[in-house]
């Protein structure tokens, strides 16, 4: 996520080892997370609600372990149910403010290295290979050694809270506002992005988002030509969003791997 005001800057990134937190703390993750907190940027562990179907205690657990293990600055809830019924609104207000509760406890994490000399990130799958490669290049994978990163050995507090970041894919309702610290009101293609731009996306933005700041909104864009990328920067911003991702990548998974012009927009 990138904040799109004057020349792109990663203020954000995403943390998903295996839809979620995974069984375990996964040390190639650790240590590019590392990283990234080098590089003064933040880091969000993915969950997912299901659309409030998927069962609140493991929700939870997920965001627990996210702290536990990653010690995130953040959580960015996907699936993110659109209705605002008593039921919806209640299952959401119940996670927020269960994270919100959740400071991030600044203690030792194992270290990935113990034992094994300063180990590097190793790679078991093609999809992690994928992912893993991201990861590292938007950290740009320091050579200093491990142990100059790891915070120091004793325990720490801070009590600045989680960011939550809420992925509704579209336009949504007011009342989820106080919920999340950024909403992800649009997700899908560039065409569509584009299209909708004079259409009805752009006339509900007017009805309340504008009430807002654009550090409040996020929009997430698939599937774009890269001639467009100007074009689409001037729309995201008219449509009052502060921060975006934008790949020419395409389904089934445009999050897998950075943009074909990734080196260009950020040289």
């Amino acid at each position: 996520m990138e904040n799109i005001e004057s020349k792109p800057k990663i203020e954000y990134v995403i943390l998903n080892p295996h839809n979620g937190p995974g069984q375990s703390c996964d040390d190639d993750y650790l240590f590019l997370r590392q990283g990234l907190h080098k590089r003064r940027i933040k880091v969000l562990g993915y969950v997912h609600t299901g659309y409030v179907k998927r069962n609140m205690e493991l929700v939870k657990q997920d965001v627990l372990n996210f702290v536990k293990w990653y010690k995130v600055d953040g959580i960015f809830v996907d699936e993110v149910s659109n209705d605002n019924r008593q039921s919806t609104m209640a299952y959401y207000n119940t996670l927020s403010d269960f994270i919100r509760s959740q400071s991030r406890l600044l203690i030792s994490l194992p270290n990935p290295a113990a034992g094994n000399g300063h180990k590097k990130p190793s790679v078991h799958s093609h999809r992690r290979s994928k992912e893993m490669n991201v990861l590292r290049q938007v950290a740009e994978e320091p050579s200093t050694e491990l142990d100059e990163l790891t915070p120091n050995s004793s325990s720490e507090r801070s009590d600045t809270p989680l960011a939550i970041v809420l992925n509704f894919g579209t336009t949504t309702h007011e009342g989820f506002v106080p919920l999340g610290d950024i909403l992800v009101t649009f997700e899908g293609n560039g065409a569509s992005y584009l299209t909708s731009h004079e259409t009805k996306i752009l006339e509900s933005t007017s009805m309340w988002e504008r009430k807002y700041g654009k550090n409040k909104f996020c929009h997430l864009i698939y599937d774009i030509e890269n001639d467009v990328q100007f074009q689409l920067i001037k729309s995201i911003s008219e449509r009052h969003a502060h921060y975006v991702f934008f790949t020419d990548l395409t389904l089934h998974n445009p999050w897998l791997g950075l943009p074909s012009f990734w080196d260009h927009m950020n040289g």
